[in-house]
């Protein structure tokens, strides 16, 4: 009776074994991390050079391109010190629109992927990542208010407090096949952006400044808010907020503003007639070349009389636009009050853009010497590429699969479309099934043993 106990106990111990070791089993796939630089015209330059000391994690994705996940899997969150990292895919795959996959570090952008392993053992072969940074990078700043804080609707006047606010742009856009950006990669995907704020007199002299330094999200804005206590004297003056990344992601930062000319007033002035414009902003915030980019602000006119009654004016407004320090247009316009907001369109190609916008109001039965008029600017960048995707660049990591490295505007990652093709490690439908129903029937068997064991007390 001894002897079949301990034979039973076996068969059991050894069951259970077999069992765990199918239920655990899975495929261990080897990355090999380098460096990759993402040119100006959107193509990808990739190195040799390791990069060391990243991190991964993983989820399931439950639609296409990752747009929803479920559960985090745990084989996919991994830590290295080195250049390579080996990540663990379940034995069964889990959903059919496979895994979504990030590879991230501190001061690069990083590699995603959708991967669609399953099985059991060890891929022979390594596959190459690309932690990458940009060339070069710029971050829009648009929307800029300058405001009297005591009187809102008024231009500036002397020693009263000055409102500036404007909202910057990311100099980083997500561009990678996953849709989903999990919670592990948060406080990296940003880019670091000083937005500094400079007052300058009518002789060029700076007469304050004050600074923020912003984490922008990729594909994301930031709003910026300054607070001037006054100025000191009547005159002409710049408000200008200019953007400096300083964020390591951006290898050749480029300086992007926003500004006003103003005209400082006398506190309770009358017998003057003033335009303001504020709000000036393109949309998209970040345009492609080849987008019909529509700009926008907003205006208002006014004349006060000797009694400080406001009366509404129009206003005379000259739009200049141009692009790589030429000007390739002009155009005038005469707006009335019955609105607030004035917009107008223009097709852009690749480049480095200006748009002046002057307005003054309408001189008719008043002395120019009263006027007050503003002059309101921006500054903004085109990649040279259709973020869209009309242009791509492919490159070969796999020798049997063209894997392609997404370059429609690749910012946060390419994607590499790993193969489950191969015959020696991930599993054939029909093996999957099979698999399947022997690890059932095993845990079945296991159950009625165990069953029996109790009832007929084989183990006393």
């Amino acid at each position: 009776m001894k002897t079949k106990n301990l034979i039973f106990s076996l068969a059991l111990i050894f069951s259970l074994v077999l069992a765990l070791n199918l239920v655990s089993a899975n495929v261990a796939v080897t990355y090999n991390a380098n460096y990759a630089v993402i040119e100006d015209d959107g193509s990808i330059t990739v190195t040799s050079t390791p990069v060391t000391d990243f991190d991964s994690v993983g989820y399931v994705c439950t639609s296409a391109n990752c747009a929803t996940v479920s559960s985090h899997v745990a084989g996919l969150g991994v830590s290295t010190a080195t250049d390579t990292i080996t990540l663990s895919y379940p034995t069964l795959l889990v959903n059919s629109n496979g895994y979504g996959v990030y590879f991230y570090k501190p001061g690069y952008i990083g590699w995603e992927m959708n991967p669609n392993w399953a099985g059991d053992g060890t891929v022979a072969q390594n596959y190459d990542i690309y932690l990458l940074r940009k060339a070069s990078g710029f971050a829009n700043i648009m929307n800029l208010n300058v405001i009297n804080e005591v009187h809102p609707n008024l231009p500036i006047e002397v020693n009263f407090a000055v409102g500036i606010d404007a909202q910057t742009s990311s100099a980083i856009d997500n561009a990678g096949p996953l849709q989903y950006q999990p919670s592990e990669t948060s406080a990296i995907n940003v880019v670091e952006t000083q937005v500094t704020l400079e007052i300058r007199d009518s002789s060029n002299v700076v007469v304050y400044t004050d600074s923020q330094t912003v984490n922008v999200p990729f594909s994301g804005t930031s709003p910026v808010s300054f607070t001037y206590a006054g100025f000191s004297q009547t005159g002409d003056y710049t408000v200008e907020v200019h953007t400096d990344i300083s964020d390591a992601k951006i290898l050749a930062p480029e300086s992007r503003s926003a500004s006003s000319n103003i005209r400082v007033i006398p506190q309770n002035q009358v017998n003057y007639a003033y335009t303001l414009i504020n709000n000036l902003h393109a949309t998209p915030s970040n345009p492609d070349a080849g987008d019909n980019v529509e700009f926008s602000f907003n205006y208002l006119s006014n004349y006060v009389d000797a009694d400080g009654n406001i009366l509404p004016r129009n206003t005379d407004l000259e739009v200049r636009i141009y692009k790589d320090g030429d000007l390739i247009s002009t155009k005038t316009y005469d707006l009335t009050p019955a609105q607030t907001e004035f917009s107008f369109s223009k097709i852009i190609s690749s480049g480095s853009y200006q748009v002046i916008v002057e307005g003054s109001p309408d001189t008719t039965n008043i002395n120019p010497a009263s006027i007050v008029p503003i002059t309101q600017q921006i500054t903004f960048g085109v990649d040279h590429i259709d973020h869209d995707g009309n242009e791509e660049d492919k490159k070969n990591t796999d020798s049997d699969n063209e894997d392609k490295v997404d370059s429609d505007k690749p910012l946060m990652a390419g994607t590499i479309n790993l193969s489950t093709s191969d015959t020696d490690t991930p599993m054939s439908l029909a093996k999957k099934i099979i698999y399947s129903l022997t690890i059932g029937i095993l845990i079945l068997l296991i159950a009625i043993l165990i069953i029996a064991a109790i009832k007929y007390g084989w183990f006393k």
